[in-house]
């Protein structure tokens, strides 16, 4: 496309803080799995995002190996004044696991299920109406027997479904039933010559469920999600053609936007676009690029954790490589122009991103970020 993508620093305003240190946001990594997990993180083989929402205004924050869950309500309060900290945030249950905890999913269609994943381990807490914790379903991986370098690089449950999650790994993705079994999973997909580098589940027209996954090779990759009645790997080999401009080089991540339904898609030197696909899921259409202009010299850096920014279609936003800063897109502020804001909250690492829906459907969009301090 030929939009132009233009800084802008009104999309976003910082509304108040969080006392520093009321949160343990920082993760351990002390002892050999501690080591791993730093060298993964490193290396952006894995992401980490300590912050998820449900569609009530819960709020899953993961504090090393506990997650605590918060009612977001006072937070985002206008009328309330000053500095907060954790004495006077309403705190509804903190569940500890064995495990550092990298990833969260609140279930799009049951608000009271919250997937909480590590680096091997994955988990389903059931909340009550007042948000404490009433049970909780291991997922039974087994990564621990396959041998050290797989990981899981993020969880998603399936589109329209309150019981399948989809658990991904850097090697394959299954897709669990919960209802009837946790540890067979009722799909098994996995690339033919290729290491996985992140995926995403969307619908497509058709109303069915697709995953889509980008290898590290640069590829992008489409796959129906089928209910079948055996389980057995499933090699992942239709691809979506990809803009000349990205050809050879390594893939970082893909999001997909439901209320656009439009994928976006970000690669190792910064380069990163929005499009839609065509009918056939083998072509993209409509797309357009978002790198914005650079600023002091500096070259686009990749981005991660990309999310939608809830009740304010259009709007989309991600994590610098580094994760010093949070980057919002405005798709839909006009025809010939998109909207980019940079925001560093503070001068520490972003461990956490979120969106929260307001109450009040007249106010704009609450972000929520984490940082390390």
């Amino acid at each position: 496309g030929t939009r132009s993508v233009a800084w802008k620093s009104n999309l976003l305003d910082a509304m108040r803080l969080v006392k520093g240190g009321s949160f343990d946001a920082r993760l351990n990594f002390e002892g050999e799995g501690g080591r791993d997990l730093r060298a993964l993180l490193g290396s952006h083989q894995t992401c980490r995002n300590a912050l998820a929402s449900n569609r009530n205004g819960v709020v899953a924050i993961a504090e090393r190996d506990k997650v605590t869950v918060i009612d977001s309500a006072p937070l985002l309060d206008d009328k309330r004044k000053g500095k907060f900290d954790r004495n006077n945030l309403r705190v509804l249950c903190t569940s500890a696991f064995e495990h550092e905890v990298l990833h969260m999913a609140f279930n799009g269609e049951n608000p009271h299920f919250l997937a909480v994943a590590g680096l091997k381990e994955c988990s389903v807490l059931t909340l009550t109406d007042t948000g404490e914790c009433a049970s909780r379903l291991q997922v039974n991986l087994a990564l621990e027997l396959i041998g050290d370098n797989v990981f899981i690089v993020d969880v998603q449950w399936m589109p329209g479904s309150e019981t399948r999650l989809a658990v991904m790994t850097n090697r394959f993705i299954k897709v669990y039933d919960l209802a009837q079994d946790n540890i067979c999973p009722v799909n098994y997909f996995s690339l033919l010559e290729d290491m996985l580098k992140s995926a995403c589940v969307m619908t497509a027209a058709d109303g069915m469920p697709y995953l889509l996954i980008v290898g590290h090779s640069g590829r992008l990759y489409v796959q129906q999600v089928e209910e079948t009645p055996d389980a057995g790997e499933c090699y992942v080999c239709s691809t979506v053609m990809l803009p000349s401009e990205v050809d050879g080089q390594h893939a970082e991540a893909v999001c997909y936007s439901p209320s656009m339904r439009a994928l976006f898609c970000c690669f190792q030197g910064g380069k990163c676009f929005a499009a839609r696909l065509s009918a056939s899921l083998t072509e993209l259409e409509n797309v357009v690029w978002l790198t914005p202009p650079s600023r002091g010299g500096s070259k686009g850096t990749p981005s991660f954790v990309w999310s939608e920014v809830q009740s304010r279609p259009g709007m989309v936003m991600c994590l610098a490589r580094k994760a010093a800063a949070l980057i919002v897109y405005d798709l839909a502020t006009g025809c010939d122009e998109i909207a980019v804001q940079q925001l560093r909250p503070t001068s520490a690492r972003i461990e956490g991103v979120v969106s929260v829906p307001r109450r009040d459907p007249t106010q704009r969009a609450a972000v929520l970020v984490l940082s390390d301090d």
